[in-house]
């Protein structure tokens, strides 16, 4: 047992040395802004990122980062609408902010941003966190945490201390993350406008949404770690990326997931749509499909990715050293990202189109 956790310490050290130098995984950032609620009356411009801990009703604190965009603070109370971004699996906060940047975006757009972070286990401090999305996964599953209520009582305070527009939230995520967005859709589609998963297994058990929640799903085909035709054999890429740049081979729990052709009739049949869906979107390696006669006036978009991997399309990629084999052995198991598709970019469009009350924003 000794000898096996020593191996485990190890392996996370390698880790450790073998990531990108430009990622940020746990460490604080140098550009978080004084906390709202230390400002004074006279400080208007809250712009930028801000920390904050939340101690939720079952006992446990939270933490969750707010970006608030210099566009989002000229105009004496106004609201505007926020993207809550939910890292993947042995993912954080940060970590997620630094690989999506979705910030430039938010500015000229002028919306929020909310990197809410799932429970984490801490190796060599750093923070591999994971959310409950019912049939898995990590320590946020196996304890049974309630991210959903966490959100929620992170949507009421933050309401006191940002320019929240409490009907135009928007929920996303990848991987784990992506099934956490579902998760949302599912248990709070009284707080949250539309979602857009990418890379996500699939959808909680038992998902009775109170309203027909607009969904995007954005999946690529040669996806190894949320298979696009769906199985038995999901998750594993932490442990094949750990195999791939050292000797060790840690024990992998795959878990069944569902498709995106599932995942895509389970939210027609939920929302009410026709079976027929138009191109919406077609270039290089994507192509993206909407139903938009939906019930109350939501809809359900898939956009595959042909080729694509277990990645966030459209973003951008950090350079592997040659000595940082976790960092290599990483991307081959993640696979391609795509050039043809943004993602940030796609999914505004799609959100921006829908209020919480179900009826299409007028642009």
């Amino acid at each position: 047992m000794m000898l096996r956790t020593a191996l485990f310490l190890c392996s996370f050290f390698i880790i450790s040395l073998c990531l990108p130098s430009a990622q940020t995984w746990g460490q604080t950032p140098e550009d978080i802004v004084t906390p709202v609620e230390e400002a004074t009356a006279a400080e208007a411009d809250i712009s930028g990122l801000h920390e904050n801990l939340i101690k939720t009703k079952d006992g446990l604190e939270r933490l969750y980062y707010v970006y608030v965009p210099e566009s989002a603070t000229g105009e004496s109370g106004a609201t505007y609408p926020a993207v809550l971004m939910l890292h993947g699996g042995g993912g954080n906060a940060l970590q997620i902010r630094d690989h999506v940047q979705i910030e430039e975006l938010a500015e000229r757009e002028g919306f929020l941003v909310f990197y809410p972070e799932g429970t984490a286990k801490k190796v060599l401090r750093k923070k591999l966190a994971t959310w409950n999305g019912g049939f898995c996964c990590g320590v946020a599953a196996e304890e049974k945490i309630d991210d959903a209520a966490f959100i929620a009582e992170m949507l009421e305070e933050a309401a006191q201390n940002y320019p929240l527009d409490m009907t135009r939230i928007y929920a996303t995520g990848i991987s784990n993350g992506g099934l956490m967005a579902n998760v949302l859709a599912c248990k709070l589609a009284d707080k949250v406008a539309a979602i857009a998963s990418v890379g996500g297994p699939g959808i909680p058990p038992e998902c009775k949404p109170s309203r027909p929640v607009p969904v995007m799903i954005i999946h690529g085909t040669a996806d190894k770690c949320a298979l696009y035709d769906g199985g038995e054999s999901c998750g594993g890429c932490w442990e094949d990326a750990i195999a791939g740049a050292t000797k060790l081979k840690p024990k992998k729990n795959p878990f069944p997931c569902m498709g995106v052709a599932q995942q895509d009739m389970f939210w027609r049949e939920i929302n009410g749509c026709s079976a027929e869906a138009e191109v919406t979107f077609k270039n290089g390696d994507t192509l993206c499909r909407r139903s938009a006669d939906c019930t109350g006036g939501s809809a359900v978009a898939v956009c595959t990715i042909y080729e694509g991997g277990h990645t966030w399309p459209g973003s951008p990629e950090k350079d592997c050293l040659p000595v940082q084999k976790f960092c290599q052995a990483h991307r081959a198991i993640v696979g391609k990202t795509s050039r043809d598709f943004d993602a940030n970019e796609m999914m505004w469009r799609f959100f921006k189109n829908y209020k919480r009350d179900s009826s299409p924003a007028q642009e």
